[in-house]
């Protein structure tokens, strides 16, 4: 069956987090292949630190969003329905009920899962695990990041079912001027990258960042990304500063995806520490391997995945986020190996995570189900 019309069910930034980036990346790139889309918004939050609070506000759009769902599929006829699902209580309450309605209708539907913690859901109760199961049955595909985080999902799902399509990033090495290896190795410049969520690893980095500057092992460390909760840039300012290392330890704030491409294309080592209950495939991990930055990571979520090509980096266990600070000074000792991890990491990026293979993983979910796109 020929088709060209998709309908993407998700939000599109604001706020800025690894599932909006990838809702605009993939209407993007299925306007590449020359389908029309039509996105029907989960706006429920602007900022990150809305993100599962519970507000008034939040409630009043529901009718609207459950609306334009009907709407959209009246006016728009789409023979794809791709849903980000959650699993979050109760959002994932409203994404079932959005998905009892596209019943109502003959579209294909996809689940594109966007993080982790759908076990953990089924398993909260008896009613999360009915409805999680019927929302499974109901969807043609289902869609997770990696065959790791397909293991959340296969006893509920069978595997026939279930496609994984690694996230993607523009190409950063085209992006701005390149920094000769060698002197990036010199920066000795550690970077983290990632809104200022609980769990996220950004505090471990501030303590291993400030244990290296004190001992000389690095030259400065950066870290980006947007407040939760008001107060946490400037609380962290005031601790670098009883130090008196502002000028070394930087806390940035909020950057524009530009900026970011900038300060990764300058750095010498990616950190990310995260032990975030639902974390599955950060994007910011794909924007360090696609800037040939070698990674220190603790392994939640999907983030072995990455290092299963080769060493690009170290990974930790989380109950070793205290050895943080020492796998950041092992993966700056030495040029030689600091280079090794860096063309390494551009290899894990370009056969997993570039545009092209993003769009050939799109295609071929869409020959399984039957769809051709339109001449």
């Amino acid at each position: 069956m020929s088709f060209k019309k998709v309908l993407v069910v998700s939000q599109l930034p604001p706020p800025v987090n690894g599932s909006t980036l990838m809702t605009k990346t993939l209407v993007e790139q299925l306007g590449k292949l020359g389908i029309d889309t039509c996105v029907i918004s989960k706006s429920f939050s602007k900022d990150s630190d809305e993100i599962g609070k519970k507000y008034a506000s939040k409630i009043l759009k529901i009718p609207r969003f459950l609306l334009g769902l009907v709407s959209a599929n009246i006016k728009f006829s789409p023979k794809l329905v791709i849903y980000f699902l959650t699993n979050r209580v109760p959002s994932f309450y409203l994404d079932f009920l959005a998905l009892s309605i596209l019943r109502m209708f003959r579209a294909n539907v996809v689940l594109y899962l966007h993080t982790s913690g759908y076990e953990k859901l089924i398993r909260k109760s008896k009613l999360n695990a009915a409805l999680c199961r019927s929302a499974f049955s109901w969807a043609d595909k289902l869609v997770t990041l990696s065959p790791k985080l397909s293991s959340d999902i296969t006893q509920f799902v069978p595997e026939l079912k279930i496609h994984s399509i690694a996230n993607a990033v523009e190409d950063q090495f085209t992006l701005k001027s390149k920094v000769l290896p060698r002197k990036r190795f010199e920066n000795k410049q550690i970077i983290f990258v990632g809104n200022l969520v609980e769990g996220k690893g950004y505090e471990e980095f501030l303590d291993a960042s400030l244990k290296l500057r004190r001992k000389g092992l690095i030259s400065k460390a950066l870290i980006i990304g947007a407040e939760t909760k008001s107060g946490q840039i400037l609380d962290m300012r005031k601790r670098v500063s009883q130090m008196s290392y502002e000028n070394d330890v930087k806390i940035l704030g909020p950057r524009s995806r530009e900026e970011i491409s900038r300060y990764l294309s300058e750095s010498s080592v990616f950190v990310f520490p995260t032990t975030y209950e639902f974390e599955a495939q950060p994007l910011v991990i794909v924007e360090a391997l696609s800037a040939g930055l070698p990674v220190v990571a603790l392994g939640a979520g999907a983030i072995p995945d990455f290092f299963a090509i080769g060493q690009i980096g170290e990974l930790l266990e989380p109950r070793q986020a205290r050895d943080l600070a020492d796998a950041i000074a092992r993966t700056l000792d030495d040029f030689d190996k600091w280079l090794a991890m860096s063309l390494t990491a551009r290899k894990v990026y370009s056969r997993n995570h570039s545009m092209a293979s993003y769009r050939k993983a799109w295609v071929d979910l869409l020959a399984e189900l039957g769809l051709e796109l339109e001449k």
